[in-house]
């Protein structure tokens, strides 16, 4: 099961979502209950599989603490200059989030 963000990217339901993890988060992090946009992308897509809707269809991202980030990541990119290499290292990363996005 993969849940579907704005921008494309597929994430494993199970490394955010403790309703397909019996509950249980994966490792030592509480995303599920932290983040306000992981915990409404999880029980969307909860509840598009318990209804059989098979249209994916991202929402944009709600503002909570992830919104700064994400806005950063863009604007670096929009920033970078076209005739050098964009490198990105993301450190202290849970399975690489903001790298992947």
């Amino acid at each position: 099961e993969y849940i579907t963000e704005w921008n494309g990217l597929r994430v494993p339901a199970h490394y955010d979502c403790d309703i397909f993890n019996g509950m249980s988060h994966w490792g030592p992090f509480h995303y599920f209950y932290e983040v306000h946009t992981r915990w409404f992308a999880c029980w969307s897509h909860h509840a598009a599989l318990q209804s059989g809707n098979t249209l994916v269809q991202p929402s944009l991202p709600l503002v909570d603490d992830e919104y700064n980030e994400q806005l950063a990541v863009f604007q670096s990119v929009i920033r970078a200059r076209k005739d050098q290499r964009y490198v990105v290292a993301e450190l202290g990363a849970r399975w690489g989030t903001w790298g992947s996005r």
